[in-house]
């Protein structure tokens, strides 16, 4: 165990000489400033105290588990292959950018700012309590798993390729551009607010909760299958040879463009109100 006195800086040697193969334990007490650089196949396990700075560059191969107390600045930078378990407690900015291949499970409690940019191949899972914000951007061939409380802001930029499951809670902000050939599955809780404009070839399976806010737009070749509860206002752009499979309840307010050659299958209940051009 490698214990860290305040504001002590650790700039690579020790804990972390250059060499692969090393097995880390480091707790650290608040207001540290800790800079580490590691080579392949280490394995680290990290807590730290309220107020901590972190700055990482991982190679490729490590398995880094990390515990993150409020107030905590994290910047890490990890290659290739990396297995990446993380907690962190309110008050935390994230920074993290992966390469191909890297396991990154995740859990955050309130308050968190969280900034991803993910390369192709990663498995990301991620559950988060409220009021977080998540800028989130990857790559193709990403698996996205992400359960979020109420009142989170996310925001994701997917490349093609994706799969992107997302169960949201009351009251989140969602906005996502995504390119041609994600799949994306979202169950979204009352109140919520979702901005989705995504390219071609998107399978889109969606159900809603009461009060939601829809404003979709999609290009050619989309898959959409939505279920909505009573309350929900829908504004849908879609282009040529999109299927829609839509199912509302009463209240819902529908206002869509659809282009040529598109498949609509509509089953509503009583007092919609329905735009359709």
């Amino acid at each position: 165990m490698i214990g860290c006195m305040e504001l002590d800086l650790i700039q690579g040697q020790p804990p972390c000489p250059p060499s692969p193969g090393n097995v880390i334990f480091m707790g650290c007490m608040p207001r540290n400033v800790i800079i580490m650089g590691c080579m392949p196949g280490n394995i680290i396990i990290m807590g730290c105290m309220p107020g901590d700075i972190i700055i990482m560059g991982c190679m490729p191969g490590k398995i880094i588990i990390m515990g993150c107390m409020p107030g905590d600045i994290i910047i890490m930078g990890c290659m290739p292959g990396n297995i990446i378990i993380m907690e962190c407690m309110p008050g935390n900015i994230i920074i993290m950018e992966c390469m191909p291949g890297d396991i990154v499970i995740m859990e955050c409690m309130s308050e968190n700012i969280i900034m991803m940019r993910c390369m192709p191949g990663n498995i990301i899972m991620m559950r988060c309590m409220p009021g977080n914000i998540i800028i989130m951007g990857c790559m193709p061939g990403n698996i996205i798993m992400m359960r979020c409380m109420p009142g989170n802001i996310i925001m994701m930029r997917c490349m093609p390729g994706n799969i992107i499951i997302m169960g949201c809670m009351p009251g989140d902000t969602i906005i996502m551009g995504c390119m041609s050939e994600n799949i994306i599955i979202m169950g979204c809780m009352p109140g919520d607010i979702v901005i989705m404009e995504c390219m071609s070839v998107n399978i889109i399976i969606m159900g809603c909760m009461p009060g939601n806010i829809i404003i979709m737009e999609c290009m050619p070749g989309d898959t959409i299958m939505m279920g909505c509860m009573p309350g929900n206002i829908i504004i849908m752009g879609c282009m040529p040879g999109d299927t829609i499979m839509m199912r509302c309840m009463p209240g819902d307010i529908i206002i869509m463009g659809c282009m040529p050659g598109n498949i609509v299958i509509m089953e509503c209940m009583s007092g919609n109100i329905i735009i359709m051009g």
